[in-house]
């Protein structure tokens, strides 16, 4: 796997190592701009890779090839700045990890780092971990998880996740689950008020992921689409 860091260089070798450690999956550390595939919003941040083609031609790599790219760009799948920002995601093989919101105490995007560097460490390192399970492991179990606004009604779609809430498969949405009167999220239509990622990480299981994607690990099998 090819390992990128877009304007980061520190954060690389933490992830490659519990990449290794999860999922058995080795990595090349490879630092270099990708500025020109993250598309700027009309609000600060910046929408996802959709030119996939152009960026396996500028890595010289075989399209399909499997890459995991750490970034400190504030990324969004869609137009609601409240709403629509992302920790990450996956997409035909590649993995895309956003650090811009994992430095501080609270949930919002900012160069300085305010919390511990091993819970920095530890946020970074459990959402390489789940954007590399969207695409290795296949536990059949997955079900569909949605964000739900509670003031606007606003929904956005977040793909299939694992229901085991000490599973890094878990969906998350905030550092800290938000609370109820803000929103929620919906799995497998049940609401869910516990989507923190500092709250699947004190509770995490030791290995990171629960018995059944352990299990449905399938690191060699080709890269598919995944969401975030």
């Amino acid at each position: 796997m090819l390992l990128i860091g877009d304007r980061l260089e520190r954060e690389l070798p933490v992830a490659a190592d519990a990449v290794r450690q999860v999922y058995g999956i080795g990595s090349t550390l490879r630092q270099q701009d990708c500025g020109a595939f993250f598309p700027p919003r009309a609000f600060p941040g910046y929408g996802i890779i959709r030119d996939l083609p152009g960026l396996y031609d500028a890595l010289h790599l075989p399209l399909g090839k499997r890459v995991l790219i750490l970034t400190d760009r504030d990324l969004f799948l869609g137009d609601q700045p409240e709403d629509d920002w992302i920790f990450g995601y996956s997409q035909g093989g590649v993995a895309v990890v956003s650090a811009a919101r994992l430095r501080g105490k609270e949930g919002r995007p900012q160069a300085a780092m305010t919390v511990p560097d091993q819970r920095y460490r530890d946020r970074l390192q459990a959402m390489a971990l789940h954007e590399i399970g969207h695409e290795v492991v296949r536990n059949p179990r997955f079900t569909q998880a949605q964000w739900v606004n509670a003031r606007t009604g606003h929904r956005l779609a977040l793909g299939l996740h694992c229901t085991d809430r000490r599973c890094v498969m878990y969906e998350i949405v905030d550092l800290r689950a938000p609370p109820p009167e803000e929103g929620w999220v919906e799995l497998g239509g049940e609401r869910r008020a516990d989507a923190g990622l500092d709250d699947v990480l004190e509770r995490r299981h030791p290995g990171w992921l629960c018995g059944a994607c352990h299990e449905a690990i399938r690191a060699g099998d080709a890269c598919q689409e995944g969401p975030p």
